[in-house]
């Protein structure tokens, strides 16, 4: 993750247990708190994106399904008409 002078001042409150177990997690990485605050919301954020963008895709192939099964159906009843002629 790249640092970025476009930044905004964030507090938050955390239990003393989660802020130590934190800090020591940062220490044992390598990376500051702050960065490992930044890089744990990236991924959150990217999992959320990705599960928003799965869910639009299967409401959109179940639409799609939908109209397929549907055109079918219209096309069987030309069909049927067609050969009863």
């Amino acid at each position: 993750m790249k640092s970025c002078s476009d930044t905004t001042v964030f507090t938050t409150r955390l239990s003393a247990r989660l802020a130590n177990e934190a800090k020591r997690l940062a220490a044992k990485r390598r990376v500051s708190l702050n960065r490992l605050v930044a890089e744990s919301l990236e991924k959150e954020l990217a999992a959320e994106r990705l599960k928003l963008a799965r869910e639009g895709y299967a409401h959109y192939a179940a639409v799609d399904a939908a109209e397929a099964e549907e055109g079918m159906a219209e096309w069987s009843e030309l069909m049927e008409l067609d050969d009863g002629s």
